[in-house]
């Protein structure tokens, strides 16, 4: 057994990189048996992928990577062009 183990950083390797979704059921199995926070990675594309992987599949925190460069900066842009123009969002 593992000792001295403050967090799990939990990365689908057959998720990474390919923004389909994390693998809810694999964190769902890790999660349900660790007593530490688990930190999942790979395969984010969206900000709702986000809330299933802590809200659903009961991972304490995420990660992310290609979501960040290929569709976070997007976002970030867009909502700095929309609120350069008034927009409540």
């Amino acid at each position: 057994m593992f000792y001295n183990l403050s967090k799990v950083l939990l990365n689908s390797i057959d998720k990474d990189g390919t923004q389909s979704g994390y693998d809810l059921k694999l964190i769902k199995r890790i999660a349900n048996n660790l007593s530490i926070p688990l930190i999942a990675c790979g395969g984010a594309s969206s900000l709702s992928d986000f809330h299933d992987a802590i809200h659903l599949a009961g991972a304490s925190a995420v990660a992310a990577g290609s979501f960040f460069v290929f569709v976070g900066l997007v976002f970030v842009c867009k909502y700095k062009i929309k609120n350069k123009h008034g927009s409540t969002h």
